[in-house]
């Protein structure tokens, strides 16, 4: 939302136009449960803020009319986890996320219900394989795994010794307190998700074209991230949508920050890195 404005002097003869727009100029997310006539009427009163101090303290300025105001509407496609990506080059080489391959993570029971779905016709001694390869040739997007947000936390979990990539390894999904969460998770559940496990999970996004070095920002902060420290804290990065774990961040973030101060401790609020642990630790404290 913004507005255009006409003012002009005691004198009349001076005319100037202004334009104020959304607080900040950014873009106000609108979910289901916000209140829409709050957030408008905020809206509102930050712009005839402005107008007011414009016109105050011996400006000599006086309000004629309000000359065009803009609403601008767009639909909000939120960041979340979805299916199987490769792990970019970058991060490979530095060794510093794991990544699950939840491609083809379907039980056979899971494929049979899709099958049925489809009116595919098979026998109880129809195999998984033939199984799957019959729902592929229909509609094989409904054999993706949407839970890499839940495989990424688990591999913090229940680190194994070897195939850390493979799903299947984790076995553990009961042992979280999922009730609510929907796949494919999106961003605004992390919190609510966090807390009920006594979690303190961050979400970072990777973005790394042909040819660049990659570069890391940040998604969502979780809300008690150095206020309770007696939970543990998991950092995920979502990359083309895809959940992966963050075992070495610092690794990834070496090339986007200045290094001349010999920084090694690396905030997770702003993603800087800093020379001691006594800096970072005053710095997260205030």
């Amino acid at each position: 939302m913004s507005v255009e404005a006409e003012f002009v002097k005691m004198d009349g003869m001076s005319i100037v136009l202004r334009f104020w727009g959304t607080k900040g100029n950014l873009v106000t997310v609108v979910l289901p449960r916000s209140d829409i006539d709050r957030t408008l009427a905020d809206q509102v009163e930050f712009m005839k803020r402005n107008i007011g101090e414009f016109t105050s303290n011996g400006s000599g300025w006086i309000l004629v009319e309000i000359t065009k105001l803009y609403f601008e509407v767009y639909k909000y496609v939120p960041p979340r986890g979805g299916t199987y990506h490769l792990t970019p080059k970058r991060l490979v080489v530095k060794n510093a996320v794991i990544n699950l391959n939840n491609d083809g993570n379907k039980s056979m029971e899971e494929v049979r219900e899709i099958a049925r779905s489809l009116e595919i016709e098979f026998t109880p001694k129809t195999s998984k394989k033939d199984l799957v390869g019959m729902v592929s040739d229909i509609n094989p997007t409904l054999l993706k795994d949407q839970k890499c947000f839940l495989w990424a936390v688990l591999s913090w979990f229940y680190p194994p010794n070897d195939n850390a990539d493979r799903s299947t390894k984790y076995k553990h999904e009961n042992s979280l307190i999922t009730e609510g969460l929907e796949y494919p998770v999106k961003t605004n559940q992390v919190q609510g998700f966090a807390s009920k496990n006594n979690l303190i999970i961050n979400v970072y996004e990777w973005k790394e074209e042909r040819g660049e070095r990659g570069e890391l920002s940040i998604l969502h902060m979780d809300n008690f991230l150095y206020r309770k420290n007696e939970w543990s804290v998991v950092n995920l990065v979502l990359y083309k949508g895809h959940s992966m774990w963050f075992k070495r961040m610092c690794a990834s973030m070496y090339e986007q920050t200045d290094q001349t101060d010999g920084g090694k401790h690396l905030c997770l609020r702003c993603l800087h890195h800093f020379s001691s642990e006594r800096t970072l630790t005053m710095l997260v404290t205030i």
